[in-house]
C-alpha cells in the first residue's frame, strides 16, 4: 500500500514538472527548451532568465500571459513552431528584449501594436510565414532595430511609410515575396542601411527615387524580378555600393549613364536578362570592378571600344550569348590576343558557316565578311539609247552589316559603248555613314567605268582591291568608287580627300575625342600618326589616361 501511494505521488510530481523538465537552464540565465514537443510556453522557468530558446516545438498560440513573468528576457526564439495567432500585448513589458525570432511559423497577420514597447529590439526575424500585408505603423518605436527579415512571405505591397523611423536599420530582407511595385520613398530615412535584398519578387518597374538617400548602401539585390527597364539615375548617390545584382530580369537595354558614380563597385551581375547591346561607355568609371557577369543575354556583337573596359576587369563572364561573328565583330576580333579569359567565351552563333566556332581560336578575320550581296546591273547598250531611270534602294544598315559586301559584290556597271554615248542617270540612295563604317573596312565597293569599243560583253578588266583604310577614306564623300580597269581610256576617279599629314590634326579630330579606333579615323588619317599614338601609348588599359595623352600631344605639337 505504501509503495502504491509513493508511485501516485511520483506521477503527480512528474506531470506538474513536465514542461520544466523538458528545459535546461544554466547559471547565466539561458534556458534551452528546443525540440521538446511543447505545445505552450512553460511557466516554471527562472523569472530572471535572459534567454529562452523554444525552437522546433508545437506551440500554436501566444497569449498576453505567456511572458509576463519573464521581464528580464533579452533573447526570445520561437522559430519553427506552429504559431498562427499572437494576441495583443503578448510582448508587453519585455523592455529589455533585443532579439525576437518568429520565423518559420504560420502567422498570416499581425496587429499594429504587436511590437509596441520593444524599444531596445535590435533584431527581428519574421521570415517564412504567411504574411500577405502589414500595418503601416507596425514597426513604429523600434528606433534601435538593425536587422529586419521579412523574406519568404506573401507580401504583394508595402505601405509607403512602413519603415519610417528605423534610422539604425542596417540590413533589410524582402526577397521571395510577391511585391509588384515599391513606393518611391519607401526607403527614405534609412541612411544607415548597408544591405537591401529585394530579389525574387515580381517587380516590373522601379521609381527613379527608390534608393535616394541610401548613402551607406553596400549590397543591393534586385535579381529574379520582371524589370524591363531601369531609370538612368536610379543608382545616383550610391557611392559606397560594392555589390549590385540585377540578374534574371527582362532588361533589353541599359542607359549609358546607369552606373555613373559607382566607383566602389566590385561586382556587377547582369546575367540572364535580354540585353541585345551595351552602350560604349557603360562601364567607364568602374575602376574597382572585379567581377562582371553578362552571360545568357541576347548580345550579338561588341564594339571595339568595349575591349579595354572588359580587359581591365579580372573576372568577366560573357558566355551563353548568340554572338554573330560577322563584320560587326571584326574590330573587336582584331584586338583579341588570348590574354583574357573572356575572349575564349565568345562562341559564334552565326553566320551559319561559323556556327559553334570560337571567335578567338577558330575564326580568321578575313572569314568574317564573306557574305555576298548581289545587285542587278543596269548597264546601257546600243539597243537602249534612252537613259536608264531605274531607282535602286540601298540596303538598310542592318542588312549591310549582316550581308557584308565583298569584292565580288559589284555596284551596277555604267560602262558606255561607242553606240551609246549618253551617260546613265540611274539614281542610288547612299547608305548612312554608320552603316558604311561597319562593313567597308574589309569589303571594297567597285564600279566599272571602262569605255569599250565593243557591244556590252562581260567585262574582264582586272580590278585592284583597295585597302580598308582607303575604302573608308573614299566612301565618306562618295559611295561609288571607280575601278582601275585596264582599258584604252580609263576614267579618272572622283575627287578623294587626302590623308592628314600631321598628327596634330589626328589628335584634334580623333584622339582627343576618344574614337580614333573607329573606321573614320582609321581611313582618314595616315598610318604613321596612328602607329605613333600606339607607340607612345602601347597599353590599351592606360591609353586614355592623362599622362599618356599628354605625352602624345607633346610629340604632336
Amino acid at each position: 500500500m505504501l509503495v502504491k501511494r509513493m508511485l501516485v505521488l511520483l506521477l503527480i510530481v512528474l506531470k506538474e514538472a513536465g514542461p520544466t523538465a523538458a528545459c535546461s537552464c544554466d547559471v547565466f540565465g539561458s534556458c534551452a527548451c528546443g525540440s521538446a514537443g511543447l505545445t505552450s510556453v512553460p511557466q516554471n522557468l527562472s523569472t530572471t532568465a535572459t534567454k529562452i530558446d523554444l525552437r522546433y516545438n508545437a506551440i500554436t498560440t501566444l497569449s498576453q500571459s505567456d511572458f509576463s513573468r519573464y521581464r528580464s528576457l533579452e533573447i526570445l526564439r520561437l522559430r519553427s513552431n506552429l504559431i498562427s495567432i499572437i494576441d495583443n500585448g503578448t510582448f508587453t513589458g519585455l523592455d529589455n528584449l533585443q532579439e525576437l525570432s518568429l520565423s518559420d511559423n504560420q502567422i498570416s497577420s499581425l496587429a499594429a501594436d504587436t511590437f509596441v514597447g520593444l524599444t531596445y529590439l535590435r533584431r527581428l526575424w519574421l521570415w517564412s510565414n504567411q504574411l500577405s500585408s502589414l500595418p503601416a505603423n507596425i514597426f513604429a518605436g523600434l528606433g534601435k532595430l538593425e536587422l529586419l527579415l521579412l523574406n519568404k512571405n506573401q507580401l504583394s505591397s508595402l505601405p509607403a511609410d512602413i519603415f519610417l523611423g528605423l534610422n539604425n536599420l542596417k540590413s533589410l530582407f524582402l526577397y521571395q515575396n510577391h511585391l509588384v511595385s515599391l513606393p518611391a520613398d519607401i526607403f527614405a530615412g534609412l541612411r544607415n542601411l548597408t544591405s537591401l535584398y529585394v530579389y525574387q519578387n515580381q517587380l516590373v518597374s522601379l521609381p527613379a527615387e527608390t534608393f535616394k538617400g541610401l548613402d551607406n548602401l553596400q549590397n543591393l539585390w534586385l535579381g529574379g524580378n520582371q524589370l524591363t527597364s531601369i531609370p538612368a539615375i536610379i543608382f545616383a548617390g550610391l557611392s559606397k555600393l560594392e555589390f549590385l545584382y540585377i540578374y534574371s530580369n527582362r532588361l533589353s537595354s541599359l542607359p549609358a549613364e546607369i552606373f555613373d558614380g559607382l566607383g566602389n563597385l566590385q561586382l556587377l551581375a547582369l546575367e540572364s536578362n535580354q540585353l541585345t547591346s551595351l552602350p560604349d561607355d557603360v562601364f567607364v568609371g568602374l575602376g574597382n570592378l572585379d567581377r562582371l557577369e553578362l552571360g545568357n543575354n541576347e548580345l550579338t556583337s561588341l564594339q571595339a571600344d568595349m575591349f579595354p573596359a572588359l580587359a581591365s576587369i579580372s573576372d568577366v563572364d560573357i558566355g551563353g550569348n548568340p554572338w554573330q561573328c560577322d563584320c560587326r565583330m571584326l574590330p573587336f576580333k582584331r584586338l583579341m590576343n588570348g590574354s583574357h579569359d573572356f575572349e575564349s567565351q565568345i562562341i559564334c552563333a552565326g553566320p551559319v558557316g561559323l556556327l559553334g566556332k570560337s571567335l578567338l581560336n577558330d575564326v580568321n578575320p578575313e572569314d568574317m565578311c564573306k557574305q555576298t550581296t548581289t545587285v542587278p546591273s543596269t548597264a546601257r547598250t546600243s539597243s537602249s539609247p534612252a537613259p536608264s531611270t531605274a531607282r535602286k534602294t540601298s540596303p538598310t544598315p542592318s542588312t549591310i552589316s549582316s550581308t557584308a559586301i565583298t569584292s565580288s559584290s559589284l555596284v551596277p556597271s555604267t560602262a558606255r559603248t561607242s553606240s551609246s554615248p549618253a551617260p546613265s542617270t540611274a539614281r542610288r540612295t547612299s547608305p548612312t555613314p554608320s552603316s558604311i563604317r561597319s562593313t567597308v573596312s574589309t569589303s571594297p565597293l567597285v564600279l566599272s567605268t571602262a569605255r569599250t569599243s565593243s557591244p556590252p560583253a562581260p567585262s574582264t578588266a582586272r580590278k585592284t582591291s583597295p585597302t580598308p583604310s582607303s575604302i573608308s577614306n573614299t566612301v565618306s564623300t562618295s559611295p561609288v568608287v571607280p575601278s582601275t580597269a585596264r582599258a584604252s581610256t580609263p576614267m579618272a576617279p572622283a575627287s578623294t580627300p587626302k590623308p592628314a599629314a600631321t598628327c596634330s590634326t589626328f589628335w584634334e579630330t580623333c584622339v582627343s575625342k576618344r574614337f580614333w579606333r573607329r573606321e573614320y579615323c582609321r581611313g582618314r588619317f595616315c598610318g604613321k600618326c596612328r602607329k605613333g599614338f600606339r607607340k607612345v601609348c602601347p597599353d590599351p588599359r592606360n591609353r586614355w589616361r592623362s599622362p599618356c595623352l599628354r605625352e602624345f600631344r607633346k610629340k604632336c605639337s
